[in-house]
């Protein structure tokens, strides 16, 4: 996210200012609690303490000005965070990948992140917090709180305000983790009083004066200030009596008669206009003017001005070490602001506001530029700025900021301004919420309508083509999502040629849908070569070269083409990690880690995958979720049925953290991955039980390895009756036309594989033996293993049963890749028995279901399969399905081989 980096610099405490010399002392003997929070109301000197606390002490320190734009958790914490790295700039801090994640993080898990970084920390620091009354959201007090509840002995925080936070205040008091200092703290004595005084006034004072200006002020510091201010501009050496404002109430009243009047005009004027804007330097004031001002007989110029408020004590807050930047007294600005609205008319003031905002965008300070727009009640203005950077955001992966942008503008606005509409389209095919690109993309296609050939609301023609190519690419999508390849190509294409040069996403997005609907044509060559004819033109930025190799990736998983896979997926992961672009690392360990648990190769899956599940909260969620269940396949596969579990727990955890779209398609698609690996662990009454409700029909990222419908019809074929395994094969019929049309290859695999075992279950053996065959042909290319090692043992012995008869016709490649899959089959001696068209006597790789169990007893007892049929009342068809199960499973041929190997593996 951009910063306001002058909000990161201590204000600087001016000459005049009195040493709270005991203050300070007691600051210093408590730096071993947690928290110091300074609570005073508006006036009584609680920056300036903290400042000459910092100036004073050899610790540490960092420092943070809040405003009311900072009340959100995402930049109140990037602000912290920031200014941690400011002090410790070598630290690697996970956080601040966690707060550019595609998703919201909450407080608690930003709390998490933040504890663990700041362990690293071993030389303690002080960081402050100023003005935090102006932040209200519930989140950012939870965050602070969580990391007080849990101190890192390094960071002393210290919090500024004028009220409490709602923090647990009297439990850090109990704890003793809490020093306070309050108004009664802060309030002036005599003699610091008389000190003050003499400073300003620049003449001795008694200790009965002194004291007479104490009982008159209360000890209010910025009452004292005000009062010797108006003697010194009234130029009355003579008479110290006080006149000073009775409280914050009066205070406007008293600069009126008692301050301002006594000020020339010009600098008034001055005066009054700067006080408009939130901070200020010479050429920024020199931009607002609205005429050239004269002081005495000469201009006054910008630097006069800042100096001229320097020397008058006008409560100048200097912002950053150079003398640049500055800013008012939070209270004397806001009754300045005041005044002016009193003495100018809107219009007067809304054109200070609308200079400030042309200055601030001819200086690239986009966020002060939009927000002195939107002051001025210029809505148009401020959407207009976001239009012409909202291309330099979406470049830069800032889509948080984008979506900033686009909420300050009136609604009323942006719903008239296409490349608006366009630009909330973009944002939400980003963020995975289909509903808001829907309705995006409609809204512009209605503006776009209505105003080809003439100018809309001030629109520009050559805005106009900009918003049509930015539509058609948008509606590409569409069509690629519909599966509609042609029509997608064709509309990337005609976008594409009308995109302004700055649009580089909205290319890549162009590029990505020509790429993949030519691999969805079956033409991968030319798509893989439009993806690399793309990246060899250097002026790709490195955040889009990443995103480019991961559609390169994506389409060639999808081609089934594993190899190609894990080139594009390593280029992808070390030009994401040399930006340190959590979003990127998530698409390219997903890539990795799939391609890898498809093609058997463990070792590396597991690593690749581990990573992308631990730093969860800083990716892409789908990416997590489809990621998560390769993992609980690898474990699974190796025997960790306990560890896939606990992988499936925590990510649907993790996914009801938010209510986010993509969080809530993933976590029903998790809820189908339960039963999925119910059945995979042989619990067909848990997997039943588990399917209650589940929708299977949810339709999955097209380039994701899992589709829930696969698991329905493995349900289907597990429960094993005629009309189950019916259902199952029209199912995956449909589903593996369906998949044709879209190459969806690498899924395609495994429905036909699966299709396979259906029809071998209903006793047609040559369907089954062409579709396996089908799938072993695309699966060739790029090597998969798990699609049928996942199916068990019934599965070896259909590919064992394929292996015989097709020795004599097929080719010496297939056959050389269909012994590398029986290979992978984990029973001992399984592949050389395979090899021979048998079934193993090796262990048992797949558990028997409930059902198979009680056959099996009942075959122990001697009873014939009618018998069965009788007892259990299912159909005899049925029974022989299930006794053909149990064979394949045990790895036998007979009745007495069934029942003998059942005791050895004391299932009986």
């Amino acid at each position: 996210m951009p910063l306001l980096f002058t909000k990161l610099h201590r204000p600087r405490a001016g000459p005049d200012i009195e040493p709270r010399t005991v203050l300070l002392e007691r600051l210093d003997r408590n730096l071993h609690r947690s928290l110091t929070l300074i609570s005073a109301p508006a006036g009584y000197g609680k920056t300036t303490l903290a400042s000459m606390w910092l100036q004073a002490s050899d610790r540490a320190s960092a420092w943070v000005s809040l405003d009311e734009r900072d009340d959100d958790l995402i930049t109140f914490a990037t602000y912290l965070v920031t200014a941690v790295q400011g002090i410790f700039p070598a630290l690697g801090l996970k956080t601040q990948a966690l707060l550019q994640a595609p998703v919201a993080p909450s407080a608690t898990t930003v709390a998490r992140y933040l504890m663990n970084d700041l362990e690293q920390v071993t030389d303690r620091f002080i960081l402050v917090l100023d003005d935090i009354h102006l932040v209200t959201q519930r989140a950012i007090f939870d965050l602070l709180a969580e990391l007080l509840r849990h101190p890192s002995p390094a960071m002393h925080l210290v919090l500024i305000g004028r009220w409490d936070p709602p923090l647990p205040i009297a439990s850090l008091r109990a704890r003793g983790q809490l020093i306070e200092i309050r108004a009664r703290d802060l309030i002036f004595t005599t003699a610091e009083t008389a000190r003050l005084l003499e400073r300003m006034l620049q003449r001795d004072i008694d200790d009965e004066t002194a004291a007479e200006w104490v009982r008159k002020t209360e000890g209010w510091v910025t009452a004292l200030r005000l009062g010797a201010l108006s003697l010194e501009h009234r130029m009355q050496p003579d008479n110290l009596t006080p006149s000073v404002p009775r409280s914050i109430g009066h205070v406007n009243e008293y600069l009126i008669a008692d301050v301002l009047q006594h000020l020339p005009p010009v600098e008034r004027e001055a005066l009054l206009q700067i006080s408009l804007l939130d901070r200020f330097c010479p050429p920024l004031w020199a931009a607002v003017r609205c005429t050239k001002l004269a002081l005495g007989t000469s201009e006054l110029e910008e630097q006069d001005f800042i100096r001229w408020l320097q020397e008058s004590n006008l409560f100048l807050v200097s912002l950053d070490d150079q003398g640049h930047w500055f800013r008012f007294h939070h209270l004397f600005q806001s009754l300045l602001q005041e005044l002016v609205r009193a003495e100018k008319t809107p219009d007067a003031i809304a054109a200070i506001y609308l200079r400030a905002s042309a200055w601030c965008a001819e200086n690239d300070l986009w966020d002060d530029a939009i927000q002195y727009a939107l002051a001025a009640g210029d809505g148009a203005a401020a959407a207009q700025l976001v239009e012409q950077q909202r291309h330099a955001l979406m470049n830069a992966e800032q889509w948080k900021h984008l979506s900033v942008w686009l909420r300050l503008l009136p609604a009323e606005v942006v719903a008239r301004r296409p490349l608006l509409s366009n630009a909330k389209a973009f944002l939400a095919l980003q963020m995975g919420e289909e509903r808001d690109l829907i309705a995006a993309q409609q809204q512009s296609d209605r503006l776009v309508a209505g105003g080809r050939g003439a100018t809309m609301g001030g629109m520009a023609e050559e805005e106009l083509q900009v918003a049509q190519a930015e539509l058609a690419v948008l509606r590409g999508v569409q069509h690629y999502i519909l599966g509609q390849a042609a029509e997608a190509i064709a509309g990337a294409r005609s976008g594409m040629e009308q995109l302004p040069a700055e649009a580089l996403h909205v290319r890549a997005i162009a590029l990505a849908v020509i790429a993949t609907s030519l691999q969805m044509e079956g033409d991968l060559a030319r798509g893989a070569r439009v993806m690399q004819e793309a990246l060899a033109d250097p002026a790709w930025p490195k955040g889009l070269r990443a995103r480019l190799l991961h559609y390169l990736s994506a389409a060639y998983i999808m081609a089934g083409d594993l190899s190609g896979a894990l080139e594009a997926a390593h280029q992808c992961l070390r030009t994401a990690e040399s930006l340190r672009r959590a979003e990127a690392i998530s698409y390219a360990r997903y890539d990795l880690g799939v391609a890898h648990y498809l093609r058997y190769e463990w070792a590396a899956a597991e690593r690749v995958l581990c990573a992308l599940f631990e730093d969860r909260a800083v990716s892409a969620p789908v990416y997590v979720t489809f990621g998560a269940f390769a993992l609980a396949l690898v474990y699974q596969a190796q025997g960790r049925s306990q560890e896939a579990q606990r992988v499936i727990d925590l990510v649907s955890a993790y996914l009801l953290e938010s209510e986010h779209d993509e969080h809530v398609m993933a976590h029903a698609i998790t809820q189908a991955f339960r039963v999925e690996l119910a059945l995979r662990q042989g619990k067909l009454a848990q997997a039943r039980q588990l399917s209650q409700g589940v929708r299977f029909d949810i339709h999955t990222p097209r380039w994701c390895f899992y589709m829930p419908q696969l698991t329905q019809c493995k349900l289907l074929l597990a429960e094993g009756s005629t009309a189950s395994l019916a259902a199952a094969r029209a199912s995956l019929i449909e589903l593996d036309g369906a998949l044709e049309r879209l190459q969806r290859n690498h899924v395609r695999i495994d429905a036909l594989a699966l299709l396979a075992l259906v029809h071998d279950a209903l006793g047609q053996q040559e369907a089954a033996f062409d579709s396996l065959g089908a799938a072993l042909r695309l699966a060739e290319r790029g090597g998969f293993v798990h699609s049928f090692v996942d199916l068990g043992l019934p599965m070896a012995g259909l590919l064992a049963q394929l292996r015989s008869r097709l020795e004599a016709g097929c080719s010496a490649g297939l056959l050389v890749y269909l012994n590398q899959v029986l290979a992978a089959f984990p029973a001992p001696g399984l592949a050389a028995a395979a090899s021979r068209g048998i079934p193993s006597g090796g262990l048992l790789v797949e558990r028997l279901t409930e059902r198979e169990t009680e056959v099996l007893l009942l075959l122990a007892r001697g009873l014939s399969p009618n018998e069965i049929a009788r007892q259990l009342v299912v159909s005899l068809t049925t029974v022989r399905t299930h006794i053909r199960n149990i064979y394949a499973k045990l790895g036998v041929h007979s009745r007495m081989e069934a029942v003998q190997r059942a005791g050895e593996l004391e299932l009986l």
